[in-house]
């Protein structure tokens, strides 16, 4: 029987969990001795490394900034601002979604594009409701510095009637080009990255 690389440890972090958290009881832990604990790390380490996406090549970003410079669509414009504002602030698709409060501050064309979320991934229930995560992006980057990126993306947004705090920062897209009120999924945003 072949089974995944994960699949032994998760076992034994559930079972562990069971018995001490939950009091589950067992005449003799055979699972947590030395010997089991070692096959399910070594299933571990033979586990291929995770192939994850590749980063966006300077010239892609800076498509992304003549995306936002200069494209008729709004919705190409708010999209493409989006992902430079995830790339430079080095955030994840969906902890850019729920932004709390936001600062937008450029003198001459320099400066920082600044939104705080409280759904972040290494938030806890507790935390969420009281701890804000600075999300960070420089401006205007490697694109042009008149307008900068960050100025561009807000006043479109602004044109699309698009709030901060009231809505996702990036909402899905319908057909017609209108925004909806849900947030736009990772995998919608890759294929309109894709796509842009």
């Amino acid at each position: 029987i072949k089974s995944g690389a994960t699949v032994a440890k998760s076992f034994l972090e559930a079972m562990t969990l069971a018995y001490h958290l939950l009091g589950v009881a067992v005449q003799e832990p055979e699972w947590l001795s030395t010997r089991v604990k070692g096959v399910a790390n070594g299933m571990l380490a033979a586990k291929a490394p995770t192939r994850q996406a590749d980063p966006l090549t300077v010239e892609e970003v800076q498509i992304l900034h003549g995306i936002v410079s200069h494209a008729a669509s709004l919705v190409d414009i708010i999209v493409a601002g989006f992902m430079l504002f995830c790339t430079y602030s080095s955030s994840r698709f969906s902890d850019a979604q729920t932004i709390r409060v936001w600062t937008h501050d450029v003198r001459e064309g320099a400066g920082y594009l600044e939104l705080y979320t409280n759904c972040h991934k290494t938030a806890t229930n507790a935390q969420r409701r009281s701890l804000l995560m600075p999300l960070v992006a420089v401006s205007p980057g490697i694109g042009p510095s008149n307008p900068s990126w960050t100025e561009s993306w807000l006043e479109a947004r602004k044109c699309a009637g698009l709030e901060f705090v009231v809505q996702p920062t990036l909402p899905s897209v319908h057909c017609n080009g209108t925004f909806g009120t849900t947030a736009m999924t990772a995998a919608e945003g890759s294929a309109w990255l894709n796509d842009l």
